[in-house]
């Protein structure tokens, strides 16, 4: 997971290599689901009601319902 837009923050370096990692280590390519906002040219809404929006809908596709 990550707060960053997925354009921003580790998500595009760390993808492939974890598909490589997997791959390379089990035989079987494993591909990494994304949780974090949307891409984006700002890294944040600069909106409270939007940024909390977005913090509850990680949270929640990182560790479920509450």
């Amino acid at each position: 997971a990550q707060q960053e837009p997925k354009n921003m923050g580790a998500y595009s370096y760390i993808h492939p290599r974890v598909e490589t990692a997997t791959r390379e280590t089990n035989g079987e390519e494993k591909r990494p689901r994304y949780v974090g906002r949307q891409v984006s040219s700002a890294p944040a809404t600069g909106m409270s009601k939007v940024h909390k929006k977005e913090f509850d809908d990680i949270m929640t596709g990182v560790f479920g319902e509450k």
